[in-house]
C-alpha cells in the first residue's frame, strides 16, 4: 500500500526533548555511551565537588545553570570516575535532541 504524500518538502526540523540529556559519540558519531536523562542523580558527589572548585552564582550568573546532578559537568566529572572506559570512548558529548538531528 502506497500512503500519500503530505507534504512537498521539509524545510526545517527541530528537536526539544531530553532537557539536560547526555550521550557520548565517537568520531563517526557513533553513539558510545547510553543517554544520560535529565532524571539522572548519580552525580550527586560531583556536585559537591564542583561547588569547591568554582563560584555556582558566578557560573549561574554566566550560564544560568545551577550546579545540580543533571548539570553537563557533574555528569562528566562522575563518567570521568564510575565509568572511564565508557568516558575514554566518547569524542564529543550531544544532547539526545542534537543526536537525533
Amino acid at each position: 500500500m502506497r500512503l500519500p504524500m503530505l507534504v512537498s518538502r521539509v524545510d526545517y526540523v527541530a528537536g526539544s526533548c531530553f532537557w539536560h540529556s547526555l550521550l557520548g559519540v565517537d568520531d563517526e558519531g557513533n553513539a558510545v555511551t547510553p543517554v544520560f536523562g535529565w532524571a539522572e542523580r548519580r552525580a550527586a558527589n560531583e556536585v559537591l565537588e564542583l561547588r569547591a572548585k568554582f563560584d555556582e552564582r558566578e557560573v549561574h550568573a554566566r550560564t544560568g545553570c545551577r550546579f545540580h546532578p543533571s548539570y553537563w559537568p557533574a555528569k562528566l566529572l562522575w563518567l570521568k570516575k564510575e565509568r572511564a572506559e565508557l568516558f575514554r570512548k566518547a569524542r564529543r558529548w550531544l544532547s539526545f535532541s542534537d543526536y537525533f538531528l
